[in-house]
């Protein structure tokens, strides 16, 4: 559905500014990813709405974005999973409560976890070197490390569970 939907506006936008330089795939991608990505974060929101954990829910999509743009992770086969997985995903890691020491311990393993397999993308990057690699490590280390300062046991599942989709991509190869 969002494929067909981009292709769409995609077609619309290309017939109506036909010289400009962006392909029509090209187009279809941007659109598809911003449909994706709002539809995703919208479903999350609405569902937190009901559940009464709103503020819980915001802090978890935040944490995970963050997170996964430095350090990569597995990406699902179809926009419908994606939103499906994303929404429901945040809407369950926002009734995590895990004690002083339970955090700490989440922490460490996905500290572990970055370390060892970030940044890991499915596919190839166009722009990744050896020292692009080490900053996105070295910042995702940081990101999340400071959570032993912060000490939030949702944002210590959060990373967790960002750290595993990167144990996933190496498990593949």
């Amino acid at each position: 559905m969002v494929s067909y939907v981009s292709g769409r506006i995609a077609s619309k936008i290309k017939s109506r500014v036909p010289d400009h330089p962006t392909s029509e795939n090209v187009l279809k991608y941007s659109i598809s990813f911003l449909i994706n990505t709002i539809l995703s974060i919208g479903l999350a929101l609405v569902i937190s709405i009901f559940t009464g954990k709103v503020y819980e829910t915001v802090v978890v999509l935040c944490a995970f974005a963050l997170l996964r743009r430095m350090s990569g992770g597995i990406h699902l086969k179809s926009s419908f999973s994606c939103i499906s997985v994303t929404s429901i995903g945040a809407n369950l890691l926002s009734f995590v409560s895990l004690s002083s020491s339970g955090t700490f311990v989440v922490n460490c393993i996905s500290l572990v976890l970055i370390g060892v397999f970030a940044p890991a993308y499915y596919h190839k990057r166009k722009k990744q070197t050896p020292t692009s690699n080490r900053v996105l490590k070295v910042g995702s280390v940081i990101l999340v490390a400071l959570n032993f300062f912060i000490g939030d046991s949702i944002i210590a599942a959060t990373f967790l569970t960002q750290s595993l989709t990167l144990l996933i991509i190496k498990i593949r190869r």
